[in-house]
């Protein structure tokens, strides 16, 4: 079906703490019939000794020659090549479910979080870095680093460490150099067509269109070039490695800890959402920031506890997130709006502005019911 037909130079490498790693430079090509696919990769493989050794030789050859930290084998590209039609085509992927068996140990329950999450973030990877048409990769990748900081905020205060600090400011840039380029995506693939369905299209709407896919489009870019460069190669070397400190901590009971923390976020959340406190936009930001990060640690935390108890307290926080999100939406897609050119399209601006406005409004009507709903809840730490 296909054959691979490359040249390899391997040495091995022996490390000052004793550990040996293989380097294999690999180049050449992958055939199947007459199509064929370049080979060009270094590979790195621990023959004897510590992992963390084996990290370090990484991230000292991705800083000397860039490239792209690669799990597909060649085995996978070649049956890619030789059956583009029945392969299963690459997509976006979501968050991966927490695992059904009940964590007793903090950090193996951590681990085990943070290893869906650093998944989930690679998952999606190559989609962005290669800027594909499908805007989930750039939603599922942004949820994913947004995932993996609020579990590093929760380690950081059980327990404060240099390379947790390092790792929260890294996947803070990530996410943020993500941004752009997703809010464009929901103003003008979510909210500019749901608008057009209902009204009429205002004068000067082309050209409002044109200029935001220009901003789009540089969104896109930026989001590229971050997940292309050696920082994010490195991001995921730095979290192997704080994985790998995970499974060398001492054994200590989960339950304590997650309960601790959940109910610390719950306790953030009941405050934003008093009704006093949710007078504006901003207002409301803070609470749907509070309510994201009680939701990710919800579902994170959930293995330590008996298997279901999570899912109706999970179901709430989402219902009462997505109200907070919409409204969310459109105070950002009306920021956004006011960034195109000055002077052009202004009569379309302006239409959408209301719009997205009105919209709010109609929104928050829904609010006090979906918080009543998460109040009646019973944390299910508690039960």
């Amino acid at each position: 079906m296909f054959e691979t037909r490359f040249t390899r130079l391997a040495r091995t490498v022996h490390l000052d703490d004793g550990s040996v790693v293989e380097v294999a430079f690999d180049r050449g090509n992958v055939i199947a019939g007459d199509r064929t696919a370049p080979l060009c990769e270094v590979e790195l493989e621990l023959k004897h000794g510590q992992l963390g050794a084996l990290l370090g030789l990484a991230r000292a050859v991705l800083r000397h020659g860039g490239g792209w930290l690669d799990d597909t084998t060649k085995a996978a590209r070649g049956y890619r090549l030789a059956m583009p039609d029945r392969s299963p085509v690459a997509s976006p992927v979501s968050a991966g479910s927490a695992s059904s068996r009940v964590f007793r140990d903090w950090h193996a329950l951590m681990a085990e979080a943070v290893q869906r999450g650093l998944n989930h973030l690679h998952g999606n990877a190559a989609g962005v870095r290669d800027q594909l048409d499908d805007p989930e990769y750039v939603h599922q990748m942004r949820v994913a680093a947004r995932r993996i900081k609020t579990l590093l905020g929760i380690a950081q205060r059980e327990s404060e460490h240099p390379l947790t600090s390092h790792l929260l400011v890294e996947v803070s840039w990530l996410a943020n150099s993500l941004g752009a380029a997703r809010d464009w995506d929901v103003l003008l693939g979510e909210t500019l067509p749901s608008y057009l369905q209902r009204f009429p299209a205002p004068p000067g709407l082309a050209r409002l269109q044109a200029d935001g896919e220009a901003l789009r489009r540089q969104g896109h870019e930026l989001a590229a070039a971050a997940v292309g460069s050696t920082r994010y190669g490195e991001l995921l070397i730095d979290l192997m490695a704080w994985l790998h400190r995970q499974e060398s901590l001492d054994k200590r009971r989960a339950l304590g800890p997650a309960r601790e923390q959940l109910g610390r976020r719950h306790k953030q959340v009941l405050k934003l959402g008093e009704p006093a406190r949710l007078v504006d936009d901003e207002a409301r930001h803070r609470l749907r920031l509070a309510c994201k990060k009680l939701r990710y640690a919800a579902e994170s935390l959930a293995p330590a506890f008996p298997s279901g108890a999570a899912s109706g307290y999970i179901s709430a926080v989402a219902r009462l997130q997505n109200v907070l999100g919409g409204l969310n939406d459109a105070a950002v897609a009306a920021q956004r709006l006011d960034t195109l050119p000055a002077g052009r399209a202004e009569r379309a601006r302006q239409v959408l502005k209301r719009a997205l406005h009105n919209s709010a409004q109609m929104q928050l009507t829904t609010l006090p019911d979906q918080w009543d709903a998460f109040v009646r809840q019973t944390p299910f730490w508690k039960a």
